[in-house]
């Protein structure tokens, strides 16, 4: 079962960053029992400030997951190995998944919590306001991207959460993962802040940096 994981992961990342960074990851998990070094690229939408574009339109089914779903809860986590019998307890808890479905197969989705979050990559918990939330993942199946799927529920994330009244939303990823990082700004996203996480042995600590406008070219 590990081996079988490891190498979906491996697969995963060789598909989604290439080689180079692959093998830089691998490398870093392999010093991770004795040191890690990360940082996390954070971004963020002013909502109240986000008019809702009427063409925004897509030919999948766009639904609110909800946690007697078994079957699309179970795809979701297939999709994300990190989320693996997480997302329906995230769902008890007040979080919402916006999923797109094409014919009751998850083609991609977004979820969203709010209050008191956990960013694994970072190992750092943070609590939000209430007019704030945060995006925890946000997936396209391979067999859909390309089609702009990603970028229809992102804004279709944004109708939702304004209509609740959040005014402020916040996502991350590392600084090499491209493709977020476009459909961020593509969407409307500014990147605001750099978390550096080091860990040595038992010691850990963080350090945060402003992104500077040369920092956001991608």
């Amino acid at each position: 079962m590990f081996a079988a994981r490891s190498f979906k992961k491996l697969r995963r990342n060789y598909q989604d960053y290439g080689l180079g960074v692959t093998l830089g990851k691998t490398v870093q998990g392999l010093l991770a029992i004795v040191y890690e070094s990360r940082t996390y690229r954070i971004y963020r939408i002013r909502l109240d400030r986000f008019t809702p574009d009427p063409e925004d339109i897509c030919d999948l089914e766009l639904r609110l997951l909800d946690p007697a779903q078994d079957d699309l809860i179970d795809q979701v986590e297939q999709m994300e190995e990190w989320l693996l019998g997480k997302v329906r307890h995230e769902l008890r808890t007040g979080s919402i998944c916006l999923v797109a479905l094409d014919d009751g197969k998850v083609a991609g989705f977004n979820l969203v919590s709010f209050g008191k979050v956990t960013m694994p990559l970072v190992k750092m918990t943070r609590v939000f306001r209430d007019n704030e939330a945060w995006s925890e993942q946000i997936t396209v199946g391979r067999d859909y991207r390309g089609r702009g799927l990603a970028a229809i529920l992102r804004l279709n994330v944004f109708r939702i959460l304004k209509e609740r009244g959040i005014k402020r939303f916040y996502g991350g990823t590392l600084p090499l993962n491209i493709a977020n990082r476009k459909l961020s700004k593509k969407v409307g996203f500014q990147e605001i802040a750099d978390i550096n996480y080091r860990r040595f042995l038992n010691r850990r600590s963080w350090a945060f940096k402003r992104v500077s406008k040369d920092d956001q070219t991608v």
